[in-house]
């Protein structure tokens, strides 16, 4: 470092501009190590800590202290206390040299950190002296860093009013100064935190303002994680506590479309799924399907799995809303209808299927879904009969009904019905159901047996439909069949013909 040449040529190796100064070097050093470290790479931080020793009798009162704080650091995250304490003990001699009240607000807080841990009394004691330095200093990074801690203690010990009001400083700090966005998700996750556990407050009209900040912080901070799943996890989540507040989860919900409509289309499906997925989860269904639409139609350049997770949850929210049953893992199921293979039907009379007297054959809907759809009866009969009576006709034309596996005509003994509708398009689409018993003590009526749920089994899909994922597809269907019936020009059900002898009751 003495040998002027020397050190032009260290600076020419590194690509560095040769008119650094050498201690100008020594806080770039400081600063990749303090980079790496929050980054946990402790073993690369490591390299330039060694680095930045061999330069300690060149470095300045601030940079010593820097260097021991820096090294404190790295005990801790290697959950060290006793090294990070020894390194803080001589980092002090520097800190109170210096009088430099960021080192000082480091140092306390780094006091905190050890303190907290080992779970030693009056340790928010560090972050308030930080705090009121902090305040003096205009020092608007560590005020944040303060507020946040000192607010999470509150929390953490029930104390939610003092919590709220220490989030409603850091969001006006924030607000009012510039502040680093890729630092905002510390702020981003203690609102969200805050407002999960006591989103009572929503309501109160004195916090509107507050939590549209909150909102607009939240946004800010997810633009800058590079997976925007972690960024959808928290949009789920404020929507969902914005419940409370018509006017605050409308106003919201604008801002955010506003802002989600300048992104890639990627992003633009991701937060869209997370926005649907937290509306769902409070039962605001309509609400949710809208954003599961728009996710849907900007998920081209999602990859495979990511799209077949966004159909299965609209697939549930669907489900949901319509308040049928969606058995959605089948690994833990002994149902082995997804692997039943050519699913058949024979007619009597000619259908929007085809002709008479020709086998059909349709797709495994379970297969497709990678889900089991199933209806009770009284859905059956009010949802889709009594909703559709006007629109359909029913057709007891229905001569057999089997599979790829099956010897006999399965008719005798499972109750089956096809639904089968022609949109505007002319587009044909078939949902099969199947007759199951899934209560333990089977229904029994003249001697015959009588079916609690039916099952989709098997489909038809439009010929138009070129997609690979079509998990969503059976029950949109069916909710477009009972919630707007007008979308179909033509309704039919096909129920069993009454030439077959049957061991139970139909329910048409």
């Amino acid at each position: 470092m003495e040998d002027t040449k020397a050190f032009t040529s260290l600076l020419k190796n590194l690509s560095l501009p040769s008119n650094l100064s050498r201690e100008q070097f020594i806080e770039l050093v400081l600063g990749y190590a303090a980079h790496l470290l929050n980054e946990e790479k402790r073993k690369e931080a490591l390299k330039f800590l060694r680095l930045a020793k061999t330069l300690l009798p060149y470095a300045s009162t601030k940079n010593r202290a820097l260097f021991y704080i820096t090294l404190a650091n790295s005990f801790i995250s290697a959950n060290d206390y006793g090294g990070a304490e020894k390194s803080l003990k001589k980092a002090k001699l520097f800190v109170d040299k210096s009088e430099d009240p960021s080192l000082r607000v480091k140092f306390l807080n780094l006091q905190f950190i050890i303190a907290r841990t080992l779970k030693r009394p009056h340790a928010e004691q560090f972050l308030e002296r930080s705090r009121e330095i902090s305040l003096k200093n205009n020092l608007y990074e560590n005020l944040v860093f303060c507020e946040v801690n000192l607010g999470l203690i509150a929390f953490f010990k029930k104390d939610h009013s003092r919590a709220m009001e220490h989030l409603k400083r850091a969001i006006e700090v924030v607000s009012k100064h510039p502040y680093p966005k890729e630092k905002l998700i510390m702020l981003c996750d203690f609102f969200l935190q805050v407002l999960s556990e006591n989103s009572g407050y929503v309501r109160v009209s004195k916090y509107y303002d507050l939590i549209l900040k909150g909102a607009d912080i939240v946004f800010s901070a997810i633009n800058v994680l590079d997976d925007p799943h972690q960024g959808a996890k928290r949009l789920s989540l404020l929507v969902s506590f914005l419940k409370m507040s018509d006017d605050l989860l409308i106003e919201v919900l604008r801002g955010l479309e506003s802002k989600i409509a300048k992104l890639s289309k990627n992003y633009r499906a991701i937060y869209y799924s997370g926005i649907a997925s937290g509306l769902a989860n409070y039962k605001n269904y309509t609400l949710a399907l809208k954003y599961f639409d728009q996710a849907i139609s900007n998920s081209n350049s999602l990859s495979d799995d990511e799209i077949r997770v966004l159909k299965k949850k609209h697939a549930f929210t669907l489900a949901m809303a319509l308040r049928i049953r969606m058995l959605y893992d089948l690994t833990t199921t002994s149902n082995f209808s997804y692997r039943i293979k050519r699913i058949q039907v024979v007619t009597l009379e000619p259908t929007l299927l085809g002709r008479k007297d020709t086998r059909i054959t349709l797709r495994n809907a379970v297969a497709d879904s990678d889900a089991i759809f199933t209806v009770d009866e009284n859905f059956v009969r009010k949802r889709i009969y009594s909703t559709l009576k006007n629109y359909l006709n029913v057709k007891r034309v229905l001569s057999y009904f089997g599979h790829e596996k099956s010897k006999h005509n399965l008719l005798e003994k499972l109750d089956v019905f096809v639904i089968n509708a022609v949109d505007h398009r002319n587009a044909l689409t078939s949902i099969l159901f199947v007759g199951s018993n899934i209560k333990e003590s089977p229904k029994i009526l003249k001697g015959k047996n009588v079916f609690t749920t039916y099952q989709i089994l098997g489909h038809i899909v439009p010929k138009s439909l070129n997609c690979a994922h079509i998990e969503n597809y059976d029950v949109k269907f069916l909710y477009d069949l009972v919630r707007a019936p007008q979308k179909f020009k033509k309704i039919e059900i096909l129920v069993p013909s009454e030439d077959i002898a049957k061991e139970y009751e139909t329910i048409f």
